[in-house]
Parts: structure tokens; sequence; C-alpha cells
């Protein structure tokens, strides 16, 4: 251990220690190794502690186009874009960390709030890839951790311009207070009510299209007043008692009554979905198929029989313009393209589906819906 410019040394026959007469205040380094029978010793692995436990750092930092030309380093503990100095640098086909090491760990928003315990284990110094949506976990220099995720911002390129979102554990921990889990809406006698699961002890913030509608210790609240035929969007945070504030969970909440069907589901690509029900099966016989893909998922094809609309500028949800838009037999989502993942589709029982696509994968995929019985007019 390496406390304060002092280094001491424990050998011990349990896989634990207690380490007494440590200031929390100060920088402290534990690096702890195995010691088989015939003295063989195994690679370390190790942890940092930066003073006392302070809430994450949160930020995004914007790059231009051909970023890679100029400035293409992250600073974390300043939250902006640095090239002498920076913790992470990203570059035309990778992602490194001078002194540290990064490691992928999924794609898109979803996996990075989700993402609450950082990797253990080692952390390579390059990354050699760099795409679209990419959540890295990484481990600086000086062994404190972040994860970062590449949102393109033009042309679906992270090379044309990309905002970087970052969560920084300055104190050196690897683990986020969890967001809520397991949320959901169902019909109330007074309206809707929002419930999830989540740890005892934070509090918890709802809200409602970006209203704070609640804050408190219960992990359900009803939402009465909400006006009818509506689709809103609602997010839980947990908070801790330092003022740590986790990702958010999210959900919508709907006023289409109990008729309305909204269900998450995983699509494949030799499978197809019938709104009414929720069943997805082989073949092509429900109300919406992929039957084509290209680049992992980045391009997918879906066919409708009753028929499918690119959603453009219109609300999920919002049914009422949706009615209005251009309806074909196929829609090709490219995520290169802004508003791709949204779309509505007829059923061929006279019902009217909005659908988002959450998760991009091969050969399954995911995707919400809100589907309605009967087609507005």
């Amino acid at each position: 251990m390496d406390s304060a410019g002092q280094t001491q040394k424990l050998t011990l026959d349990v896989p634990r220690a207690s380490l007494r007469n440590l200031s929390p205040d100060q920088r402290h380094r534990i690096v702890v190794r195995g010691l088989a029978a015939d003295n063989t010793v195994s690679m370390p692995a190790d942890v940092v502690q930066f003073g006392r436990k302070r809430p994450p750092l949160t930020g995004a930092v914007e790059y231009p186009d051909r970023w890679y030309d100029g400035v293409g380093g992250l600073a974390l503990a300043r939250g902006e874009a640095a090239t002498e100095d920076a913790d992470v640098v990203f570059y035309l086909y990778g992602v490194t960390v001078p002194g540290g090491g990064v490691r992928k760990v999924g794609e898109g928003e979803a996996v990075f709030h989700a993402l609450s315990r950082l990797p253990a284990g080692a952390y390579p110094p390059v990354y050699g890839r760099l795409d679209d949506h990419d959540v890295y976990a990484v481990r600086t220099a000086d062994g404190r951790f972040a994860k970062v995720w590449l949102e393109p911002t033009k042309n679906g390129d992270v090379r044309s311009g990309m905002r970087v979102h970052y969560v920084f554990l300055q104190d050196g921990r690897r683990t986020l207070l969890a967001p809520p889990a397991e949320l959901q809406s169902d019909d109330a006698k007074d309206g809707v009510r929002l419930r999830w699961r989540g740890e005892a002890g934070p509090t918890f913030r709802v809200s409602v299209d970006d209203r704070v509608v609640y804050e408190g210790k219960e992990a359900a609240v009803n939402l009465p007043g909400l006006a009818r035929d509506r689709v809103f969007a609602a997010e839980v945070h947990a908070v801790g008692a330092d003022g740590e504030v986790s990702a958010p969970a999210r959900t919508i909440v709907h006023t289409f009554g109990p008729t309305a069907r909204f269900q998450r589901v995983q699509l494949g690509h030799d499978e197809s979905l019938v709104f009414a029900t929720g069943v997805v099966g082989k073949g092509a016989g429900g109300d919406l198929a992929i039957t084509s893909s290209a680049g992992g998922a980045s391009y997918l094809e879906f066919t409708a029989a009753g028929g499918v609309a690119k959603a453009g500028d219109v609300a999920f949800g919002d049914f009422a313009a949706a009615a209005r838009l251009e309806f074909a037999n196929t829609f090709g989502s490219d995520n290169r393209n802004a508003g791709a993942d949204r779309f509505f589709v007829r059923t061929k029982d006279g019902g009217f589906a909005a659908v988002r696509l959450l998760v991009r994968e091969y050969p399954t995929s995911e995707i919400e819906y809100l589907w309605l019985p009967k087609w507005p007019r």
C-alpha cells in the first residue's frame, strides 16, 4: 500500500484486509498480489482512493467535423477537449488512454446509462476501433475510472462531429449509484401509476416531460390529471444522501386507456411481431418483420403488410399527426439518418402502432411500441 508517500506491506491468508489509521482526505493506492505455495506471485490487482467520496463529474463535450485533424482528446476533470494533458485520446480509427486503459462495453445511450459498475480486471491501453455510439469504460493513468459514450452529431458518423458524454468517478471508486430498474406504468383509477424497483436508501426523483412531479422514498407514484390520449416522457433518478444523482430510468406514460398496449420486444431477422398480443413468431405472418440488414444492423429493413412510415418530425405516440404520413410496405432504418429509429405501422387488424428502435444488433434487435386497436380518425 502506498499512502502519503509511505509504503506499507501486509501478508494475509484470508481474502480481505482491515487498514487502519488512514486519513480519508489523502490519496491511497493498494496493490494486492496472490502468493502460491511454491512462491509463485500472481499478477497484481490494485485500487486507488482520492480523498473522501464525492459525486461523479458528468457532462458532454462537443467535437466538430474532422476533429481528428486537431483536438481529439478529453480532459475528464475539467470536462473539456484537450491536447497536451488529455486523459482519453480519440483518433481516426481508435481510442487510447495514455498510461491507463480502455475497454468497450457496448453501444448506445441505454448501455451508457445502465452501466453503474465499471469492469474490474485489465484495461488495455488502446482499443483499435471507433464506431458510432460506442460506450467505453476508462481507467486513467492515476487509477481512477470513467465511462464515455460517443454520440454522432452529423451524418450519423462520429468522424463528422460527435458529442462525448462522460461520467468521471473522481474519488477512485468504480461503482455508481444505480438507476431504478423495471420502470413501468399502469392504469389507475385517478390516472396513471408509475412504479419501479430501486435500492433502499436513496431518494427517488420523478419527472414527466421534464417537470419534477415527485421526490421521496416510495418506489411508486400516481400521476393524476394527465391529458387524455397523449404520450408523456417519464424519468426516474435515484438521489444519494451525498448529492449523487443516478442515470435516468426512462419509459413513456400514455393515457389511451387499457385497450392500448405498450411493450418492449426482441425481434430477430427471421421473426415477425403481432402488435395486439406482443407475440413474436417465426416467419413473416405478423404485423412487422425485419427482412434484411447491413453493417451489423446499422441498416435494417422493416416490412409491414398493413403499411409502415418513417416518423420524421412526428413525435412517438402522436397518432393524429402520423395518420397523415405516407405509408409503404417497407421502411429502411439507417442510423446515419436523423429520426430513422422511429416509425409508425398500420396493422392488419385495423390498429395503429408507434414504434421505436432501442437497440440495433444482429441477429436480434430490441424495439418498443405503443399499439392502439383502432386507427385514429
